[in-house]
């Protein structure tokens, strides 16, 4: 629980060092690229510190959700040099924001109905060092 509560404030510490920091940039394409280019960075920065703060079943839904964050800020940055609007941007982060908050209140992992999503042994693998182990009760 310990280390929830301080992925969740490490989230929200970024969100918030984030959103002030940007607060007052100029819109153009340079410093939408060190907008979104920083975002990604944080986000970068939580997948790392998610193996450290989580269990492994919790922590390898964080790191994909912070990769697909990766992914959407430079899409996100792609759609704002080619004039497509920013409400797809916004509400992609502001779901996956949800999700991510969602993912860190719900039990995961060993069979209690949670377990990680589909992607779970396919991105697990590299942590796992190849050992054999039983996740969700799947051999």
């Amino acid at each position: 629980m310990i280390g929830r509560l301080s992925m969740a404030a490490l989230i929200g510490g970024a969100m918030w060092l984030h959103s002030f920091l940007m607060a007052d940039i100029p819109n153009s394409p340079e410093w939408m690229l060190l907008f979104h280019g920083s975002a990604a960075g944080f986000d970068l920065l939580i997948l790392f510190c998610a193996s450290f703060f989580l269990e492994p079943e919790i922590g390898t839904d964080i790191e994909v959700l912070s990769l697909i964050s990766i992914v959407g800020n430079f899409l996100g940055w792609i759609a704002y040099i080619s004039y497509i609007s920013s409400n797809y941007y916004n509400s992609f982060m502001y779901i996956l924001t949800i999700c991510t908050a969602a993912r860190l209140l719900t039990k995961g992992g060993h069979g209690d109905g949670f377990t990680c999503g589909p992607w779970f042994r396919m991105v697990h693998s590299w942590r796992t060092n190849g050992l054999k182990q039983n996740f969700g009760g799947l051999d």
